[in-house]
């Protein structure tokens, strides 16, 4: 559009320079990149039923029934590094202090009671050890970077024995123990993070059967990273499948059987899992580190919740865990040994759920 000068005659309309054309392009850009990505992180979730009237900022609305009952206090020292694992024995919880290479021990308040370490036992030398279970009278620790299970009595704190896995075969590196599961006749069940297989060892640490093909897998086949175990009534093992962002479920004997969970970080799905735990009714509590929370599933699979929001009625409000990793079930008390906040014990609503029948 043309103007009048100040003199009254028709001025020519101003043609921005191609550097201000250039400029003014790349701005317009910018805004649209912005506008994209804005998009792209501001997706609507999916409708939802007209009965819905809690608002959600988060994957899922489903808030499966718990309340929080005891949190640790840190020990004296006011330092533990990585508590990785947390079993109850006799009314007391133990510990496992990855980062300082020790074992706490807790009272039924979650008081601190007094430390094993190599200044209680020599022969106690843990060397990042990442998972602990109990029978009630001993502690199991998979002493990873070791290649041991290095079994200690709950009750003095001494080393009762040193279980030595070697290699499946010649050709496979050094273990490296990051999950540990108690089974029947004596055997023990532990993942082999660094070879994706599960070494089933008798007492003297002699391999007797294996799950998985020693390399990274899927499906039915095997795992990518299998971490935490735990065991149902039937002596079913179910295994975390790290990287594939399940729990697989197999028979004593090595068939799979299902899976739980999906990766993914929507209702169901599982980010990073780390600890598992499952009750009297085939239920499946999982740990996902990333997602902070702990997801429970059906034993047909299907999903029934998550635990671990500060105000259970509100799914939005803060996560009470920051890094929850190994899990341990103990009648109603679940124990979240959390790698950053510290440990948590969660007390569970156990009546009957949807999906919680058994196959």
């Amino acid at each position: 559009m043309t103007g009048l000068s100040s003199a009254g005659r028709l001025s020519r309309p101003r043609v921005p320079s191609r550097g201000a054309l250039a400029k003014a392009l790349a701005l317009l850009a910018l805004f649209s990149t912005a506008v994209a990505l804005l998009g792209v992180f501001a997706i609507a979730p999916e409708s939802e039923p007209e009965t819905r009237s809690l608002p959600v900022r988060g994957v899922t609305d489903q808030i499966y029934p718990s309340a929080f009952a005891l949190e640790l206090e840190p020990p004296p020292d006011n330092a533990w590094t990585l508590p990785v694992a947390a079993v109850p024995v006799d009314g007391a919880t133990f510990v496992l202090d990855a980062g300082n290479a020790r074992i706490l021990q807790f009272d039924g308040h979650g008081q601190f009671v007094r430390a094993f370490s190599t200044a209680t036992d020599a022969r106690l030398q843990l060397k990042q050890p990442m998972a602990m279970v109990t029978d009630g009278q001993l502690l199991y620790i998979a002493n990873s970077i070791a290649s041991q299970v290095v079994v200690v009595d709950a009750s003095s704190g001494t080393v009762q024995r040193i279980v030595q896995i070697a290699p499946f075969s010649a050709r496979e590196k050094t273990p490296r123990i990051i999950g540990i599961a108690l089974l029947a006749n004596n055997e023990l069940a532990l993942s082999d993070g660094d070879n994706h297989r599960v070494l089933i060892v008798n007492s003297a640490g002699q391999v007797v059967r294996t799950i998985g093909t020693g390399n990274r897998a899927t499906g039915k086949d095997g795992f990518n990273v299998p971490g935490a175990i735990a065991t149902d009534r039937a002596g079913n093992l179910y295994i975390v499948d790290t990287l594939n962002g399940r729990v697989a479920e197999f028979s004593h004997d090595g068939a799979f059987i299902a899976q739980f969970g999906k990766p993914g970080a929507t209702a169901g799905g599982l980010q990073r899992p780390k600890g598992v735990a499952v009750d009297a009714s085939g239920r499946v509590f999982v740990s996902d580190g990333l997602g902070s929370v702990v997801a429970v599933y059906g034993s047909d699979g299907a999903y029934l919740g998550m635990i671990g929001r500060k105000n259970p009625q509100d799914p939005a409000s803060p996560s009470l865990f920051r890094a929850p990793a190994d899990l341990w079930l103990e009648g109603e008390s679940l124990y979240v040994a959390d790698r950053i906040a510290g440990v948590i014990v969660m007390r569970l609503d156990s009546s009957p759920l949807a999906g919680s029948s058994r196959r």
